[in-house]
């Protein structure tokens, strides 16, 4: 559900002049606020393998997977499996026939290595995977403290409810950020569908004005002198972040002077300063927020049918 979700943005509810859906305000934060953020947290986490009970818990569903992972890695791993027969269903309603339930008795050793392959897999994504948590993490945290406002949308129509911050104390976030729905009457609930959720949209006035301040900081403590290695003892933001925040900077200059610029020529004029930025990137997280800054006309065009 994550991937069908977070990696497609029709799925997202449409963006007002008074609101942004929750998913898009969660990557603007991670691009300002979070360490070394590249643009390809979405990609990673949906990517990562899911993992395996420990060997004395295992059940018939993770012995199967163990079996697949081996089976696949080619490590001179072979093993047959055991059927159980499984009752078929004859009830007047539906007739099906019975069928064989493969099962695989793994060694521990050979089940400690389907856990490394899953490991030795997830290992380059985990980084960026743990970016996302640190971008939803930090949204709760201002969203509990009163720093940025939220509401959920009516499921038909446009008209939206505030929430109460403190709700952000007690939801279940896992839940809430899989497809970013809310139930306001039961914000622990560990469901995620049905009529009484809905979608959780951010105060755009607020959340632009907040977004703004950590900008700021953010520059601010790119401009303190850097020690060996390109870093600075106070510096809580990695190099990627800084080239965001630069090109931000340098491409509200350009609008402000010529709100009729094309988002070609403003790359190139940010490129030309020494910004290593990605285009992705500055398609994603420069383009509107220095559009936003200089009080250029958005640019206008079809719905991106996926992201990134």
């Amino acid at each position: 559900m994550f991937k069908n979700y977070w990696l497609d943005p029709t799925q997202w509810p449409g963006e007002t002049r008074s609101h942004v859906p929750l998913a898009k305000a969660v990557l603007e934060i991670g691009a300002v606020t979070v360490e070394g953020w590249s643009g390809c947290e979405l990609q990673d986490t949906a990517g990562l393998t899911a993992g395996l009970r420990p060997f004395a818990n295992a059940g018939r569903e993770d012995r199967c997977r163990a079996h697949g992972l081996l089976e696949a890695a080619n490590v001179g791993y072979i093993a047959c499996p055991n059927f159980k027969r499984m009752p078929g269903n004859f009830s007047a309603a539906q007739i099906t026939p019975g069928w064989d339930r493969p099962d695989y008795d793994l060694s521990r050793s050979d089940y400690e290595s389907a856990i490394g392959i899953i490991k030795d897999r997830n290992a380059p994504l985990v980084p960026g995977a743990l970016r996302l948590e640190a971008a939803k993490q930090e949204f709760v945290r201002a969203a509990t403290m009163g720093e940025i406002s939220t509401a959920v949308r009516e499921a038909k129509g446009f008209q939206t409810q505030p929430l109460n911050p403190d709700i952000w104390s007690v939801v279940n976030t896992w839940n809430v950020f899989t497809s970013c729905v809310l139930n306001p009457l039961e914000p622990r609930s560990i469901y995620v569908a049905g009529t009484k959720y809905l979608p959780v949209m951010v105060e755009r006035a607020c959340f632009d004005a907040w977004l703004g301040e950590r900008r700021k900081e953010a520059l601010a403590d790119a401009s303190k002198p850097r020690s060996r290695g390109g870093r600075s003892v106070h510096d809580p933001l990695g190099p990627m972040n800084h080239d965001v925040l630069r090109a931000i900077e340098t491409a509200t200059g350009v609008w402000t002077e010529n709100k009729m610029a094309k988002e070609d020529d403003v790359f190139e004029a940010v490129k030309a300063t020494g910004n290593t930025i990605s285009r992705r990137s500055f398609d994603r997280y420069v383009i509107p927020a220095a559009r936003q800054d200089a009080k250029a006309p958005a640019k206008r065009g079809p719905r991106p049918a996926a992201a990134i």
